[in-house]
């Protein structure tokens, strides 16, 4: 299906952004596009409750001490896989800490957020804002984005002749650059950057929180075009299948990292060491010891895919940021 434009040429984020809205029902996301045999792609919390149950063990780690009340906020909460294995984990661990916990949930598709109400039922300390804002900053925070930012539309600026130019599509579905040059800054060197116009907005809204911040997310500490359509698991052309597509961009965590600098402890890893050394590998000792054969090839089938640099161990990056006291 091809999308049709007012006027060309467009801008890569101007077709991001269409490509995700469904202009004849007025809302983003047509369908699911995570986590099913017939979807765009698979998430880490869809393969197996292993992932999340790192997750929850790293969320106590950040509140053991705390007597009070806390916020969780999930950005881009996907099906409510994560939410679910999450708020188990906390309630079998500890239920003092599960008793103190709202646990937010940021969605602008309702579409998802249907399906996050139906697999979170039987929680009653669920709840779904429409910004970051509405957290009360006064409570302990932690959010969690798990492959929330590569989702953010992007504009793309290519280097020429010692200044950049804006990447524009025209009218036959091909890159163009624009007249003119555009000033992106001094930070960067790269021949391709990557921006996200609608980030700055997001982490100063999170910085106001200050909360306790975990990024997981496929990227890295740089920038170049990394701009890829994903289709039934599979890569496939830009513009081969807009709107039935997903859309996505490897995130530049620089980007993330520079309002927090000086402000926060800031620790970025290899996905793979980060799960390792919040209790991973423990936890799939456990539940290898009484598996079945079959339970054992999908336990190691699991952690091959999230731990494997070939996999997702090397390419997904986790970032912690903890505002400083």
């Amino acid at each position: 299906m091809m999308m049709h434009f007012k006027q060309f040429p467009i801008s890569v984020y101007d077709f991001m952004n269409h490509a995700l809205y469904d202009n004849e029902h007025g809302y983003y996301m047509k369908k699911v596009p995570m986590g099913e045999r017939t979807a765009d792609f698979i998430t880490a919390p869809e393969l197996s409750p292993l992932f999340s149950e790192v997750i929850a063990f790293w969320i106590l780690g950040r509140i053991f001490e705390h007597s009070g009340k806390v916020n969780i906020l999930e950005l881009g909460p996907g099906k409510g896989t994560m939410a679910k294995d999450v708020l188990k984990t906390i309630k079998k661990m500890s239920p003092s800490h599960f008793e103190n916990i709202k646990y937010n949930l940021l969605e602008i598709s309702p579409t998802l957020k249907q399906t996050q109400a139906n697999k979170l039922a039987e929680f009653n300390n669920v709840n779904w804002i429409e910004h970051i804002t509405d957290i009360r900053s006064e409570d302990l925070t932690i959010v969690l984005a798990n492959e929330f930012f590569d989702a953010l539309p992007a504009r793309q600026y290519a280097k020429k002749d010692g200044q950049y130019y804006e990447r524009l599509i025209n009218d036959k579905f091909e890159f163009i650059l624009a007249e003119k040059p555009t000033f992106i800054g001094k930070s960067y060197v790269e021949d391709i950057v990557e921006l996200y116009p609608d980030m700055p907005e997001i982490l100063q809204d999170l910085k106001l929180l200050n909360a306790k911040l975990l990024v997981i997310d496929y990227g890295d500490l740089g920038t170049s075009d990394t701009l890829q359509a994903i289709k039934n698991h599979q890569k496939v052309g830009i513009f081969e299948d807009i709107s039935n597509s997903d859309l996505t961009t490897q995130v530049d965590f620089r980007q993330i990292i520079k309002p927090f600098d000086g402000y926060a402890e800031i620790n970025i890893s290899n996905m793979n060491d980060f799960l390792a050394a919040n209790g991973l590998l423990v936890r799939a000792e456990q539940l290898l010891e009484n598996a079945t054969a079959e339970e054992k090839d999908y336990i190691n089938y699991v952690l091959k895919k999230l731990l494997s640099e070939e996999e997702m161990g090397k390419i997904f990056k986790v970032l912690e940021i903890n505002p400083h006291e």
